[in-house]
């Protein structure tokens, strides 16, 4: 069984190796279970049989995020030194062009008053994105309005502490984590419209798409959702959560997945 959970896709992989997983996995799997539509199609689109396809999406503890209270929420703010009466939103990736963090940046710099949380950091030898956001930064004279908070173990203590979260990739995500983790701290989310994220999100009733790179979107949706808070959209997104993604329903998804596996097999 292959466990596929990256998209095939040209920005990722070279025409060499998809050649050659998807030959591998042809000839020698007898499933591939994949975190999202999107990666099955990808790999079908490669050449992969589409009959050895399973989608199981990934699993998630609830408890961790129905731990943080309210108050505690507010707390967290206070140590981090942001007003309750603020607005803030958080943006939870390591810094990397493709994870668009500068596009939340263009965005606050059309929300006035509006603060951001960057939690995550640079890897993989990307320290000039680090350097160029903060560049931004000044140039969009938000100093002290975004907060860097580097990698942190403390993850639903500061989503909840946020009003909103955003998912800003610029290329498609084979799954989008960070989209059930807010729906999972009964918070608002904003993401790009573009891969997996398109199979957790329904428009205006779980959470809210906008296309990948459009800053004026993101700062659109995001000034709606504060200015129109809706909380029967974040129960909604929060069911969905608990129903679809919870470890037990993932297993089942698992047990279902792997159950009576074809002999046959393909030739290269």
């Amino acid at each position: 069984m292959w466990h596929l959970h990256d998209l095939l896709t040209a920005g990722i992989f070279s025409p060499a190796n998809r050649r050659l997983l998807v030959a591998l996995a042809n000839r020698l799997a007898w499933r591939v279970v994949v975190n999202s539509q999107a990666t099955g199609d990808a790999f079908v689109d490669c050449g992969g049989r589409r009959s050895l396809v399973r989608v199981v999406y990934n699993g998630f503890r609830r408890e961790p995020f129905d731990a943080v209270s309210e108050e505690m929420a507010r707390a967290t703010r206070r140590g981090l030194n942001i007003p309750e009466a603020v607005p803030l939103v958080g943006c939870f990736s390591r810094l990397s062009p493709w994870k668009g963090q500068h596009v939340l940046l263009a965005a606050l710099r059309d929300l006035p008053g509006v603060h951001g949380l960057l939690v995550g950091e640079a890897l993989f030898a990307e320290q000039d994105y680090r350097t160029h956001l903060q560049q931004l930064v000044l140039g969009f004279g938000l100093g002290d309005r975004v907060h860097w908070l580097g990698f942190r173990d403390d993850v639903p203590q500061l989503m909840k502490a946020c009003a909103a979260i955003a998912h800003t990739s610029t290329e498609p995500e084979p799954f989008g984590r960070v989209v059930v983790e807010a729906q999972l701290a009964r918070r608002p989310i904003v993401a790009v419209a573009t891969g997996g994220v398109l199979e957790l999100i329904a428009p205006h009733q779980t959470g809210w798409l906008v296309p990948p790179n459009d800053a004026t979107a993101l700062a659109r949706a995001l000034e709606h959702i504060f200015c129109h808070p809706d909380s029967a959209i974040v129960e909604q997104a929060y069911q969905q959560a608990v129903t679809h993604f919870s470890l037990d329903a993932v297993v089942q998804c698992y047990l279902m997945a792997i159950a009576n596996p074809s002999p046959r097999r393909s030739s290269l």
